[in-house]
């Protein structure tokens, strides 16, 4: 059984309601060298979302997580090509990835349509995708 008002979204303190108090943050900030088994692909596109553009937490264990869950290291290396706040067209990402633009654009796809990670919008060369910011508390 929960704790008595472990669970509430208002609290009565002396008569008065209110919130209840924000939970402590936890996250540490850290740098690239905390995490040498983690990919390349991975830590930039941490990075990309550890920006403030894109209004996210620190480089931090919580982010590289949620990146290596969110992301397979191929994706990874694609979508790192795509920074905070830009519209990047799958020629842009193939030519920064330099691979192929028929591979890049599948995984663009997959990332926009099926995993929802990346917003595209337009059509044809005219199609651009951007990063969604994280959603707010996610940390």
């Amino acid at each position: 059984m929960a704790q008595p008002g472990a669970s509430r979204l208002i609290r009565i303190k002396n008569g008065i309601i209110g919130p209840v108090e924000p939970r402590e943050k936890t996250v540490q900030a850290k740098t690239r060298a905390d995490y040498p088994g983690v990919t390349e692909a991975h830590l930039d596109i941490a990075e990309v979302y550890a920006s403030p553009k894109l209004a996210g937490p620190p480089l931090c264990d919580e982010l590289i997580a949620l990146m290596q869950h969110t992301f397979t290291e191929e994706e990874a290396s694609i979508a790192r090509h795509i920074g905070p706040r830009a519209r990047e067209t799958a020629q842009s990402v193939a030519a920064a990835a330099h691979r192929p633009l028929e591979e890049v654009l599948s995984i663009l796809e997959r990332l926009a349509n099926e995993k929802c990670v990346l917003l595209a919008f337009g059509s044809g060369e005219n199609r651009f995708y951007t990063n969604l910011p994280l959603a707010a508390g996610t940390f």
